[in-house]
């Protein structure tokens, strides 16, 4: 008896050990093949770099780069002069190629064509605040650009004065502001209704080149041009009086806030790129610690805006890509980084939920939408 339970004792102890045996064996297969898979330059699409695996174990702008959605390509054309619909889940836009216009859903469904009529020479639309007019540029022989006014809702249209350099809707979108040229080679600047009738000239000025916008219901947001490149920001009040904001600045973009008390701004400065928020009452200029294009960004709220970032100021941004930014605090947030965006964008806003991002990339204006 005592000799059965030897035997039986160990052939236990040999079971046991090559089960151990065995399980050493898998474990060491398998280790190997998960080192192979991991660093095999033929992985395909399962492949893990090594600078993601170290990405993974970091906090911070790593770990958002990393987790960032991408933006989802919903129209192919070259678009301009977007706007968000009547409808909030929609966006509205022109085919720059062919003057057509579009509707399509903030997620890229149930397209629909607007305005199916080609025009010759179209160039870009300017909106009204109620997305039922527009004024729209045509390329023109000389040094100006033609102006003409449609409605969607009567389908009227007219033909605005010659001699025009910029056109901009009041906040309320019941009139228009224009600057053209006079008679005697002097400049002015014109209030009229959005078709061009009843118009009233508010001040004359030397200024022969101006970009206009209509930030506030009493003023008006003139940005001038010289031949080198330096520009300068007034507000003219609707009596012509004149209000410097901003003064000589090279390559200087504008992003007035949707209530018009707060300007972005940027420039150069000594080579490099400055972004500010100005106010336009006191001219106090409070610059952010970032590197992005005020006509790259959209305001979210009063106190920050998303832009395209290049390179912030001290370098610690290298990832060209979109970024929130809060002025309280010079703080920026990570949304989304790749090739989209790196090469500049043409146009950009959000829905007024600030649930989507919709852009234009430069050169090839594809329109792009981001779920946030």
């Amino acid at each position: 008896m005592n000799d059965c339970l030897k035997i039986d004792r160990i052939i236990y102890i040999m079971t046991e050990n090559r089960f151990i045996v065995i399980l050493t064996i898998l474990v060491f297969i398998l280790s190997g093949f998960i080192g192979w898979h991991l660093l095999s330059p033929e992985g395909g699409d399962r492949e893990i770099s090594v600078k993601k695996q170290a990405s993974l174990l970091n906090t911070g702008i790593d770990d958002e780069r990393e987790n960032g959605k991408e933006a989802k390509m919903i129209g192919s054309r070259n678009s301009v002069s977007l706007t968000i619909a009547n409808d909030s889940g929609r966006v509205s836009y022109y085919d720059s190629t062919s003057g057509m216009a579009f509707e399509i859903g903030l997620d890229g469904s149930s397209e629909k064509t607007l305005s199916p009529n080609r025009l010759p020479n179209f160039l870009r639309t300017i909106w009204s605040p109620n997305k039922k007019e527009v004024v729209s540029v045509f390329a023109s022989q000389g040094n100006f650009k033609s102006y003409s006014y449609y409605n969607y809702t009567t389908k009227k249209s007219s033909r605005l004065a010659s001699g025009i350099k910029s056109v901009a809707f009041s906040p309320s979108g019941d009139r228009i502001a224009y600057f053209k040229e006079e008679a005697n080679g002097l400049f002015a600047l014109f209030l009229s209704a959005p078709d061009g009738s009843t118009p009233q000239k508010i001040m004359s000025t030397r200024i022969t080149d101006a970009s206009i916008s209509w930030p506030l219901k009493d003023a008006v947001s003139l940005k001038s041009n010289d031949g080198d490149g330096r520009s300068s920001l007034f507000l003219v009040s609707l009596d012509g009086k004149f209000n410097k904001v901003v003064s000589d600045k090279t390559s200087l973009s504008v992003n007035w806030r949707q209530d018009g008390g707060r300007v972005l701004i940027s420039y150069l400065s000594e080579d490099a790129g400055i972004l500010s928020i100005v106010d336009p009452t006191s001219g106090a200029e409070k610059k952010i610690p970032a590197s992005a294009e005020a006509d790259e960004c959209a305001w979210i709220s009063s106190e920050s805006v998303t832009c395209r970032i290049s390179e912030n100021s001290n370098g610690s941004i290298q990832t060209s890509g979109l970024y929130d930014i809060y002025f309280a605090d010079g703080s920026v947030k990570y949304i989304q980084g790749s090739q989209t965006v790196a090469g500049g964008i043409k146009e950009i806003l959000v829905n007024p939920t600030n649930s989507y991002i919709l852009f234009t990339t430069s050169g090839d204006g594809k329109l792009f939408s981001l779920k946030r």
